[in-house]
């Protein structure tokens, strides 16, 4: 899932993902020199919503497996 949404952002972004512990983290920096504050926040949040979205698509695949095969 991470992956998927890290992909979707690799237009806009430079995006390093690492763990620390369990958790997984992710660092964004606008490709894009000259971006302020609230936008690096609202892309954070778009991250945010596409990580939600990448999970409920795997949710969807996963539920429909049989029909998909």
């Amino acid at each position: 899932m991470v992956y998927g949404a890290a992909y979707v952002f690799i237009d806009r972004a430079y995006i390093l993902l690492g763990r620390d512990g369990d958790a997984i983290t992710v660092e964004l920096a606008a490709k894009d020199e000259g971006t302020d504050d609230e936008t690096l926040r609202a892309m954070a949040g778009d991250f945010s919503n596409e990580l939600l979205s990448q999970a409920l698509r795997r949710k969807i695949t996963k539920a429909n497996q049989t029909i998909l095969e």
